[in-house]
C-alpha cells in the first residue's frame, strides 16, 4: 500500500534555482531518508 507518492515535482526559486524534476514513492511501514550534501535542496524540496 502506497503511503506517500508525487510525480514529476518541480520547483523554482526566483530564476536562478530550479529543482526537479522529482518522482518518489514510499510504502506504508517503511523508512525514508532524503540524505544529500549541503545545499542540495533537500530542505527546498519540502517547502
Amino acid at each position: 500500500m502506497k503511503c506517500l507518492q508525487f510525480d514529476e515535482v518541480r520547483k523554482q526559486i526566483d530564476d536562478n534555482f530550479t529543482f526537479g524534476s522529482m518522482s518518489f514513492e514510499s510504502e506504508a511501514g517503511t523508512i525514508t531518508a532524503i540524505v544529500g550534501s549541503n545545499g542540495s535542496g533537500k530542505t527546498a524540496s519540502f517547502r
